[in-house]
């Protein structure tokens, strides 16, 4: 709990990162009862601010429905902002959407780029 109430002062003087993992204990119920309302508040607080993880973690819960009506359109918006800093589960993911046309129209030829920009990135990480 000393981690969360860490987290919740530098939080409310935003700081993106605070916000983000206090939007992971409410995910996981870390120090705090699970609560994927708040998880998806917090995380959307950082997302706004351009943190790759926080976007990716909006467009999850938005693509589950958790803490937030399930929309996958949203989902794609969010994945895409993450996707387009590098994340790579993001890359991957935005890959799997078009793919299966989840949120996006079916699209196998970007399906196809996304993978392989991730598929770049993970060999760019795994050679320093």
């Amino acid at each position: 709990p000393a981690a969360v109430e860490w987290y919740r002062k530098a939080a409310a003087q935003g700081d993106i990162l605070a916000q983000y993992q206090l939007g992971v204990c409410y995910e996981q119920g870390v120090g705090v009862l699970q609560n994927p309302g708040q998880a998806f508040e917090w995380y959307q607080k950082a997302a706004k601010y351009g943190y790759d993880r926080a976007q990716f973690s909006v467009g999850l819960c938005y693509g589950r429905g958790k803490g937030v009506l399930k929309d996958d359109t949203q989902a794609v918006v969010w994945i895409r902002r993450a996707a387009e800093q590098g994340h790579v589960d993001a890359m991957f993911m935005l890959g799997l959407c078009y793919e299966q046309g989840i949120g996006v129209p079916k699209d196998p030829v970007t399906a196809q780029e996304w993978k392989a920009r991730a598929q770049e990135v993970q060999n760019q990480q795994g050679n320093q």
